[in-house]
């Protein structure tokens, strides 16, 4: 998937885009937490992209700003998923993590894609994870993506 001349980005020096695709299971360690394996995009200062095999991937906000953040994802099994931003429950389905973290998810059936995007305000130091049920088999499609863009203050 692609997001291509449709992109809204933002002009000048703080320009910033992270566009994550082909799924990749989740961390070992927080069980709940997506990973990617290919960086499609990643350029500007408004946020810093990190992944490791125990913790999943995380977003960092370095620049207070509006952004949109948008997943795709697929599973084999009836699931539930969607984006959190601050959570610390990072072996928790995200059903049933904080209400305050949630952002926005949804429930599926079986093999079929799911989409969340949001617009969202964000401050300095807020993380945002692509939060997921603990369980099941993620879909390691290149269809599986993680977009966010900077859209300025």
């Amino acid at each position: 998937m692609s997001f291509g001349k449709r992109d809204h980005k933002p002009a000048g020096a703080n320009a910033s885009v992270l566009e994550l695709n082909t799924g990749n299971g989740k961390g070992a360690v927080n069980t709940a937490i997506r990973r990617y394996s290919v960086i499609k995009t990643n350029t500007g200062p408004a946020m810093t992209y990190a992944d490791s095999a125990n913790d999943g991937m995380s977003v960092t906000i370095n620049l207070a700003g509006t952004y949109f953040v948008s997943i795709v994802d697929r599973y084999a099994t009836i699931v539930n998923l969607g984006i959190t931003v601050n959570s610390n429950q990072l072996t928790t389905a995200y059903t049933s993590t904080t209400l305050t973290h949630r952002l926005g998810g949804t429930a599926t059936s079986a093999n079929t894609f799911i989409h969340i995007g949001r617009y969202k305000y964000f401050s300095v130091g807020d993380v945002i994870r692509s939060h997921h049920f603990v369980g099941g088999t993620p879909s390691t499609a290149s269809v599986v993506v993680f977009y966010m863009i900077y859209m300025g203050e």
